[in-house]
């Protein structure tokens, strides 16, 4: 989630392309059995709290990239950080690596 309230997600591979999402969306795109919540923000801050059954990938993890690269490239991912910054530049990579 950043400053504005939105969220960055990957759609599937097919489409290829990155949105950036308000909150308020959240609850139809949840309901498709095919998305996936990515937490890209530190284990300090993923420790404070999380959205249940989030995978969690530290953007500053020297194997975040390795890590992005072995997803499952058949869902959809609804990428979020503490101030979007991160989100939106993992959600570019995954839209890089297919």
């Amino acid at each position: 989630m950043n400053c504005d309230n939105s969220m960055s997600t990957l759609q599937n591979p097919a489409q290829l392309k990155v949105k950036t999402i308000k909150v308020s969306e959240l609850n139809q795109l949840t309901k498709v059995s095919n998305t996936i919540f990515l937490d890209v923000r530190t284990p300090e801050e993923f420790k404070k709290g999380s959205i249940p059954n989030a995978i969690h990938i530290n953007y500053y993890d020297n194997n975040f990239k390795t890590k992005i690269q072995n997803l499952d490239k058949t869902k959809s991912y609804i990428v979020y950080c503490k101030s979007g910054f991160r989100s939106q530049k993992a959600s570019k990579l995954m839209l890089n690596l297919g």
